[in-house]
């Protein structure tokens, strides 16, 4: 029997959200890479304009003494920071491909020819509006708080620079828009050289931006978690993360003669620094590095990703790990609070020492931190641990057929170095986009386990009968400050203790797994705070998740009886 269309979206999008709150943020994917045009948007357009907001005039108040310059009450409450989403532009076909061929805006005042991964279908309109945009919404409002907007905010007409080309309701310019602090404008149209991108159009007096937009290419919206965290990546960028916000704050400083550099730019406010010190256990770090390379793409608005190459705000993602360092950088803006506790964890460069951000990463050939970067190119059928544990990878090197840098020289053949991924040709072992722990395919992943709670072991002379293994992904337990290893084979768990070792009785006959810190594969303790699983449908659409999952239970019966 043929059920209605509409049946089948609200089963559609039920399910996305279920997904969203059950399925996708265990880890994520570090193998994709996707870059950054924020830098180039601001430079286009200049800075932000400030606003002077018309508030909706309230009973028996004239127009007049409802005219004024927007500001947050300062006698209100700090409280997470609340979004609303508008997406007009998913409902005009001329803001969108539609098939091949045809000529679209790219939002940013040029005409691209659609492909047909640009085409906005339903499945990839769901994925945007029920899965891509809470998830990213969520992961600022569960970590950023501010001084809750007590007005409805009349959005400016016309709005310049970047967001010129987005689709404004006229109920917006005339009545405003209630119970918000940030109101967003989202569309799909087609993007060059990046996957989305998002900016700021108004700050109110004291900075913050409050009106922004935000444009996702189709290409690239599929259901993952490294989906999620791209969007919540450019939402930052709408929130304020950048250069042309930060530097009229007094936030950033020029620090001079760093690693050969004539200098590097820094976040430098009080609270960054000390993140950035406690992270990198470097008591004389400066504060936050800023990306230098990517030209006017990517330089100035990101984190230098040779510091922080799984942060979410490094100028090409990877992990986008929302670490205390974001945080701290928000914080220090005066008009947003970090909500303590609720900061993800880093491998990259955590307790490293200054010497990572002081020293070359290779000096005559050495590592200066070997468990970051390596010097040698992994033999084929090898596979490493990636730094961050989350997958198997190679490290690789490259001859360039002219001598790289001084400032980034690390080798006696002038022309030898890692890839030109913005880590300053620094070889790091790189994951392969199916060798993750917990969503790899095993049939290259030679003697691992993959699974959800998956990370990298090291091995030591790991053979199979037929394969030199290298390095495997392993089954993890954590439980009462043990780690708990399970591997390929294992039936049962076997505690693995730091300096100590598991000689494996099944799946291969030769070698050891070599114990893990603690702390390289469990999740540090936080204080206790909901996460990012808790309650997470409830807080954003004000149902519960058992009513969720009984009304998917409905609709499936009603579907297919």
């Amino acid at each position: 029997m043929h059920q209605p269309r509409q049946t089948t979206l609200i089963l559609t999008q039920v399910m996305f959200l279920l997904l969203y709150c059950v399925g996708v943020y265990v880890a994520a994917d570090p193998a994709v890479k996707r870059r950054c045009v924020f830098d180039a948007i601001m430079k286009k357009y200049g800075r932000v304009p400030t606003a002077v907001v018309r508030e909706v005039p309230r009973r028996g108040q004239g127009a007049m003494q409802a005219y004024t310059v927007a500001s947050e009450d300062d006698k209100s409450d700090w409280a997470p920071i609340r979004f609303r989403v508008f997406t007009e532009d998913l409902r005009n076909p001329q803001k969108y491909c539609s098939a091949a061929g045809e000529a679209r805006s790219d939002l940013r005042g040029t005409r691209i020819i659609c492909r047909t991964e640009n085409i906005l279908t339903e499945e990839k309109k769901n994925i945007f509006e029920s899965y891509v945009i809470p998830g990213a919404l969520k992961m600022h409002s569960e970590r950023l708080f501010v001084r809750s907007m007590r007005i409805s905010l009349v959005v400016p007409h016309p709005l310049y620079g970047v967001c010129t080309e987005f689709t404004i309701p006229r109920e917006h310019q005339r009545k405003g828009v209630p119970h918000t602090d940030m109101v967003i404008y989202a569309a799909a149209a087609p993007v060059t050289g990046a996957a989305a991108w998002a900016g700021p159009c108004i700050t109110l007096r004291d900075g913050r931006p409050f009106v922004a937009v935000l444009n996702y290419d189709p290409r690239t919206l599929i259901l993952a978690d490294s989906t999620v965290r791209q969007a919540a990546h450019e939402v930052a960028h709408a929130l304020g993360f950048g250069y042309e916000i930060m530097e009229p704050l007094g936030m950033v400083s020029k620090i001079p003669n760093v690693r050969g550099k004539e200098f590097v730019m820094v976040v430098s406010s009080a609270i960054t620094k000390e993140k950035a010190r406690e992270h990198y256990n470097c008591p004389t770090a400066p504060g936050m590095e800023l990306e230098d390379e990517g030209y006017g793409g990517t330089a100035g608005s990101h984190w230098e990703r040779r510091n922080a190459l799984d942060e979410l705000m490094s100028g090409i993602s990877g992990a986008s790990l929302y670490t205390s360092l974001t945080m701290s950088a928000f914080e220090s803006m005066g008009f947003y609070r970090a909500n303590w506790g609720m900061e993800e964890d880093m491998a990259w460069g955590r307790n490293a020492g200054c010497a990572l951000l002081e020293k070359k990463c290779i000096e005559n050939g050495v590592s200066v931190v070997p468990e970051l970067f390596c010097t040698n190119t992994t033999p084929a059928g090898h596979l490493l641990c990636t730094p961050g544990r989350r997958g198997l990878g190679s490290c690789r090197l490259f001859t360039y057929s002219q001598s790289l840098p001084t400032h980034f020289q690390y080798f006696s053949d002038s022309k030898l170095g890692g890839g030109n991924d913005y880590v300053d040709f620094c070889p790091y072992v790189q994951q392969f986009s199916n060798t993750g722990c917990t969503d790899g395919n095993p049939e290259v992943m030679r003697g691992s386990y993959v699974g959800p709670n998956s990370r990298c072991l090291k091995g030591d002379s790991l053979e199979t009968l037929q394969y030199d293994v290298g390095d495997i992904c392993a089954d993890i337990l954590c439980e009462n400050g043990v780690v708990n290893v399970r591997y390929l084979g294992a039936e049962a768990w076997e505690p693995c203790a730091e300096g100590g070792h598991i000689t494996p009785n099944a799946t291969f006959y030769k070698g050891r797994i070599i114990c893990p810190r603690y702390e390289d594969v469990c999740p540090r303790p936080k204080r206790k705070n909901k996460g990012l699983l808790d309650g997470c449908v409830g807080a954003a659409f004000g149902v519960s998740l058992s009513f969720l999952i009984a009304l998917l239970c409905v609709l499936a019966v009603m579907m297919f009886p």
